[in-house]
This record gives structure tokens, sequence and C-alpha cells, in this order.
């Protein structure tokens, strides 16, 4: 079978090919130029995390990668068009003339308070915005962003709808779309904070058993632990297991999770709830699609081993609702054989187990 190696699950997508895209370019990047490679890097997490509309964010990608269909492109795709620029009608409308050259798009951010400084004009087209635009608070990235989606919009309307091209209309149309998106930064709604997700006692005769792995890239191990509590928060069982010859986090995260579920057969569990904090491993197990990654062979053990409860179900909690197998395996680091605990848990993964009971 094809196996995408660039994702953890193994199919490719266009977001996986973009990473993969984004990182060996930034490599090529760092062996000329290293400490370019962190700007660049943070240009582009900035670019995708700002609260612009999508749309703009992908032309604004697409402008700095040259991929818009202006004059000079398409003639480089050999199509007959009359290669001017259709706002200053003054130079060949390139990208870089578009970006910075043209007098009609200078005047519309001086209006805005967008100029590029002299100093940077004499860089690559690319390099200037990329400068300019980690110097700008976030306020003015986001304006930024939308000012060039919008100039290129009114070029559109002039060259396919032959609507007057007009700076005042332009510029106000700018304002408009500041205001709006002002509008809906300061919503209600926008503020409201990021909920990570608690502990919760399991229902009546289930027990749950929360897994985390403790992860030593140098030496390739980690740990896993697991924490059992029934229905009043009360610790039934934890068991902490070395692993050595793992790889990555990710299989270190798959290989607790099998962990998890091989210690309650062994404990005579019927009806489990097993939680953790790593959402793929808890999706992967939740799909009724064959996954393909490179953890499949532990993903089908866990699979198989459903047949001995009569009711096991996979859920994910955020980290907060996952600390006590967290430090669980964090306290184990150092083991280099199983150990495992009944009815009571070392004072540090007891501390935050007594957090998650409280109210």
């Amino acid at each position: 079978m094809f196996i995408w190696r660039y994702d953890n699950t193994g199919v490719y997508s266009p977001k996986s090919g973009y990473k993969c895209l984004i990182e060996d370019a930034v490599l090529q990047h760092s062996s000329v130029n290293g400490p370019v490679c962190g700007v660049i890097k943070g240009f582009y997490n900035s670019l995708w995390g700002i609260n612009v509309p999508a749309k703009c964010k992908i032309f604004f990608w697409r402008l700095l990668n040259n991929f818009i269909p202006n004059f000079s492109n398409l003639m480089q795709r050999r199509l007959q068009v009359r290669n001017c620029c259709p706002m200053c009608e003054e130079e060949a409308y390139s990208t870089e003339h578009f970006i910075i050259y043209c007098s009609w798009t200078r005047q519309v951010l001086d209006d805005l308070n967008l100029s590029f400084p002299l100093m940077l004009q004499s860089l690559d087209y690319k390099q200037a915005v990329i400068q300019y635009y980690m110097q700008i608070d976030e306020q003015g990235k986001m304006k930024l962003v939308l000012t060039y989606w919008s100039l290129w919009y009114a070029r559109n309307q002039l060259i396919h709808e032959g609507s007057p091209l007009s700076k005042h209309k332009s510029i106000a149309f700018i304002r408009s779309l500041y205001a709006e998106l002002e509008a809906l930064n300061n919503s209600p709604s926008n503020h409201l904070v990021a909920h990570h997700g608690v502990w919760s006692t399991p229902a009546a005769n289930i027990i749950k058993l929360n897994f985390d792995a403790h992860f030593m890239s140098v030496i390739n191990k980690s740990v896993s632990g697991i924490i059992a509590r029934n229905s009043l928060g009360q610790i039934m069982g934890a068991c902490a297991y070395p692993h050595t010859s793992i790889a990555d986090p990710f299989i270190a995260e798959a290989k607790a999770c099998e962990m998890a579920v091989s210690f309650a057969i062994d404990l005579g569990f019927r009806q489990i709830q097993v939680e953790g904090d790593s959402l793929s491993i808890i999706k992967k197990l939740n799909s009724i699609i064959a996954d393909k990654s490179i953890i499949s062979p532990i993903v089908n053990d866990i699979i198989s081993m459903r047949d001995s409860f009569e009711l096991i179900t996979f859920a994910h909690v955020g980290r907060l609702g996952n600390e006590a197998a967290h430090e669980l395996a964090r306290y184990a680091a150092q083991l280099d054989l199983p150990r495992f605990w009944f009815g009571t848990v070392p004072e540090v993964v007891e501390c935050a187990v007594q957090r998650d009971l409280a109210p």
C-alpha cells in the first residue's frame, strides 16, 4: 500500500504536504542564511494565526510566493496579454510592482499609514514584506493583509467588470473592513476562555483509566503511566511501564494506551473508559477506517483486546484532565522495570488526584 510518511495518519493531505514543503524551504534557506530561518518560520506561524478571513491569508501567502495570475505570470505561461499595470498604467504588471512599486498601491498604503520604510524597498519584495510584517504590531499585521487583498479585489473589478477605479472608494472600503473586523474581534463570543478539559468521574460500575507517556528522545526510551479510578474517584490501581527502542513521542503515547488496556485486562475490569490527552490516538481507535500509520500494529493490538470487555470506550481529555497520569509517567521516568500500585500512589501523583476531585 502507499503510505505518506510525513503525517502520522499515513495518508496524504494538503496540510501535511504544505508543512513538508515549508520545512524543506526553510531548511534550504537556513543553509545559506541561518539567522533568517527563524524569521521565516515566525512569519508563517503569525500569518496563519492572525484573526482575518482565511481567504485573505491564503491570498497573502500566494502573493508573496508569486502564485497570483498577474500579467507577467500569464505571459510566462504564453497567454497573449498587454503587460501593463491596470492600476497605474506605468510599468509591467508583476508581483513585485503590485506590492511595492505601483504608485496607486503606494498612495493607498500612505493614506492608511502602512508605507514601507525606504530601507526595505531595496530588498527582494518577499524579504521586504516579511521584514516589515514582523516589525509591526498585531493590528498592523491584520490591516496589511486586508489591504493587499482589497487592492487585488479592486484590480479584479477593474479588469473583469470594468468598474471605475477610485482611490477614495477603495480606501473607504478598506476602512470599513477594518471596522467590521474590529467589531467582530471585540464581540463577547471572541473572549471566551479556552476550555482545556478537566477530569470527571465515570458512570457507576465503569472504571476510567487515564494514560500518558514520558518520552526521552536522547535514549529512545519512554515510560507509560496508567492510573485507574472508579465512579467515586478512588484509585483502583496504577502502573508505570518502561519501553525501550521508542522512536518518537507518538509511538510512546500509543504504547501507553496499549498498556492501559492490557492493565485493565490483568485487573479483571469488565467495563472501562480509556482516556488520554493524545487526540490522534483516540481518533484512530474510534475510527472505522483501517489505520495505515507507523503505529498501526499497536492500534490493531488494542482493537483486538476489545473483546475482553463488556464495554470499552476511548475518550480524549486535555492535559489538565490527564495530570495524574502525566505526573505518574514523569515520576517513573528512571524505572528499568514495571511497577504497580494498588490503593495508593506516589505523593506527587496523589496531589494531582486530589486536584481532580476538588470542586
